[in-house]
């Protein structure tokens, strides 16, 4: 309708009752305009043979006055399946006060309590749908919607929505005719995800009618299955069980229109080590699955050890790819600024960092260390054998493990504050009772966290359980692990033979003031590698000439040290 979102946010008063009028008449009549359902789409190519359809993305762009509305009803249909009716546990995908941690927590923790165990084994299989969103059937969309408990008023608007949708593409610059849509949920529509949980929130129970056994998680709850939107993982303890799954998953995408890409589903097996038998082996309607080693999973490289030694490095290359087009960025701009640096740091490079870090990192903290460090030793052309506590000293930066334990804690607190029937929830208490009773941090991402507590000095606060008090006290922890770690680099400083005088030079606390000074970016450059550099072997740059010698070279002109 090529009506901006802004002028619509910023109607006057009679404007909105227009519109509010209009949405009224058709709550009223269960009709929408024919203009509501009408989609353009453009095709951006992705990769591969630029003739085949498949290697092109559809970007579809809906009328504005279409997804404010849908957004009313998304609204009151994520009221009902939130308070009145909720969707599967299962399901955490596009649901308030859930994400991707969610799920990568709950299959992090269900993989070590499997492992933990004498020959412990867990079978997982990631299942992949073919363009699951795309396919929907309308008919059996509505039918199970009305079985849900959605109103049978707003059911009628979307079949009335539904059936007059059509999309135009844009093809060189000019649009096709309107194609009429005939399945799957509009693209670009907020409403489209809530639509499709609601579609596929049975798989649950119609694997436990066919008899698949749960994974166990203590002695009261299991699982089957997990979901994010349409990403599934089927899970089991036995290859037999595994299979019987994937022959029911086969079944329901029969009876619900869905279909399975074979080639992209994988199967892990994760277990402490050893050769996997050669005669395991899992089909889906009769063709053989691949058995993999990694599986990324909503952004989180998963290893068949169940360890994250793999994750790390895979997120220090993502952080080091991320580092290297910021750094292009500053080459070519004009603004030399410590701030500029510092914001980009944490909002392009550090944010890729830690993704998912307060899951996957706890036993990986020194690893992902080496990120800061090259990001600055990089822009202020500083010595590769530059220590990395030097480098945090000089720039009063936060160790990149001050920020996952604070993300750890943040994390705590919001499972704590979970009803005690939320799969995260569950998990942690499990590990919190495993706490007790062991303390091999390998396989219980609860211990890892408690030895935080323990260097943060509070330990006496792990054993109390209730959210509020642990919220309460964030800060204080923060603060005394802050102070340790500072500590600790301030010491090893002192103590420090690649540069003895730099304990002498350094005057405050926190990033030294000539990173602000005003002036070109070499002459920070050269200030600070004359702070930092080896006190036996210097070099620097001036006007692009290298400088450098080793101070224990016998002088040219006095031919003394």
């Amino acid at each position: 309708d090529r009506i901006p979102n802004e002028y619509l946010k910023y109607l006057p008063d009679e404007g909105l009752d227009f519109i509010l009028k209009l949405f009224n008449l058709v709550l009223q009549k269960e009709e929408t305009p024919s203009s509501w359902s009408n989609t353009n789409m453009f095709a951006i190519f992705k990769k591969g043979d630029p003739l085949l359809p498949e290697n092109y993305r559809g970007i579809s762009l809906l009328n504005s006055i279409t997804k404010l509305f849908t957004q009313i009803l998304h609204n009151r249909i994520t009221n009902w399946t939130e308070f009145c009716n909720p969707l599967s546990e299962v399901q955490s995908g596009f649901r308030s006060g859930r994400g991707c941690l969610d799920n990568i927590f709950i299959l992090h923790s269900i993989i070590n309590l499997h492992l933990r165990k004498k020959r412990g084994k867990l079978y997982c299989g990631f299942v992949d749908f073919k363009k699951a969103f795309d396919t929907i059937n309308h008919k059996l969309l509505w039918n199970k919607l009305y079985e849900f408990g959605i109103s049978r008023k707003i059911i009628k608007i979307l079949e009335n929505l539904y059936s007059k949708a059509t999309v135009s593409i844009k093809i060189n610059n000019h649009f096709s005719d309107p194609i009429k849509i005939n399945r799957g949920v509009l693209q670009g529509d907020v409403l489209s995800p809530k639509l499709f949980s609601i579609f596929i929130n049975n798989l649950d129970n119609f694997l436990e009618e066919n008899n698949c056994r749960e994974v166990s998680i203590n002695n009261k709850y299991g699982i089957r299955c997990l979901l994010y939107a349409d990403d599934l993982i089927l899970l089991a303890d036995t290859p037999i069980e595994l299979q019987k799954k994937l022959n029911a998953l086969h079944k329901y995408t029969i009876t619900n229109g869905l279909e399975v890409n074979v080639e992209k589903t994988k199967i892990m097996i994760f277990s402490k080590g050893g050769k996997r038998s050669q005669k395991i082996k899992f089909f889906y309607n009769k063709q053989r699955l691949d058995i993999v080693s990694n599986f990324n999973y909503l952004g989180i490289l998963f290893s068949s050890s169940g360890l994250f030694s793999r994750a790390s490095v895979d997120m220090i290359n993502k952080s080091t790819a991320a580092a290297s087009k910021v750094i292009g960025i500053l080459s070519k701009s004009n603004n030399s600024s410590w701030e500029t640096k510092d914001k980009l740091f944490e909002s392009l490079v550090r944010s890729v960092l830690v993704y998912g870090a307060e899951v996957w990192s706890l036993r990986y903290l020194e690893q992902i260390e080496t990120v800061l460090s090259k990001y600055f030793k990089y822009i202020f052309h500083w010595s590769s054998s530059t220590p990395k506590h030097f480098i945090r000293c000089e720039l009063g930066k936060h160790r990149i493990s001050y920020i996952v334990f604070k993300l750890a804690l943040q994390w705590y607190v919001k499972i704590l504050n979970m009803p005690a029937n939320r799969l995260p929830r569950i998990c942690l208490e499990r590990q919190l009772d495993l706490v007790e009773n062991s303390n091999d941090q390998i396989y219980n991402w609860a211990i890892q966290l408690k030895q935080l507590f323990i260097l943060a000095e509070h330990d006496w606060l792990w054993m109390n359980r209730d959210p509020h008090i642990v919220q309460s006290n964030i800060k204080n922890m923060l603060d005394t692990y802050e102070s340790k770690l500072f500590s600790e680099d301030w010491e090893r400083i002192k103590n420090s033979s690649y540069n003895p005088i730099y304990f002498s030079l350094k005057s405050v606390l926190g990033i030294e003031e000539y990173f602000y000074f005003k002036v070109p970016i070499k002459v920070t450059r050269l200030i600070s590698r004359l702070r930092l550099m080896h006190t036996r072997y210097i070099s620097f740059f001036i006007a692009k000439v290298n400088y450098k010698w080793d101070a224990e070279d016998t002088c040219h002109y006095c031919n003394l040290n």
